[in-house]
């Protein structure tokens, strides 16, 4: 089992326990970095920056700081993620479509290629009961997984909105 499959199927285990699954993917951050795997380091530091809580915050940013040093030699693409957070996409004035408009530096990254990883975040996704807390646990599943970008709304949201639109 390699370190992403492992985080995932810990991920799952004790999910509902927050401040547990941050120190244990704090805890694959540094296999990750020791094994000189940097791309998954900063994978898995980037979304704990997006998933940590408030008072681990700090530590996150500081791992996402090493890793990229490590890979990069320099902090260069940190700082235009730093940048890219406090703006984000519009970029300083805050308009799309200008000259100042911010690619995300950390877009390329992409979730470790391993079929039992996604089979362990899909039956998890399944499992998760269909109230407000499944529904913030499912949020934060799809944030470790990596796959929050590519969802799409159920087909019955979409005739819900145009029905309503055709009102």
């Amino acid at each position: 089992m390699n370190a992403a499959t492992f985080l995932a199927s810990l991920i799952v285990h004790i999910f509902e326990h927050g401040g547990f699954r941050e120190k244990a993917h704090f805890t694959l951050y540094e296999i990750l970095v020791n094994k000189r795997r940097f791309d998954e380091a900063i994978f898995e530091a980037r979304h704990q920056i997006e998933t940590c809580s408030l008072e681990s915050l700090e530590r996150a940013f500081t791992v996402l700081a090493f890793a990229i040093k490590a890979k990069d030699g320099s902090l260069a693409r940190l700082h235009r993620y730093l940048v890219y957070q406090k703006y984000l996409r519009p970029g300083p004035d805050q308009r799309m479509g200008t000259e100042d408009d911010l690619p995300d530096p950390l877009a390329d990254l992409l979730p470790p290629a391993d079929e039992r990883r996604d089979r362990i975040f899909e039956t998890a996704l399944k499992a998760l009961a269909r109230d407000w807390n499944g529904r913030m646990l499912r949020a934060t599943v799809y944030l470790y997984w990596g796959r929050c970008m590519s969802w799409k709304p159920p087909s019955s949201w979409v005739r819900s909105r145009q029905s309503h639109s055709n009102r």
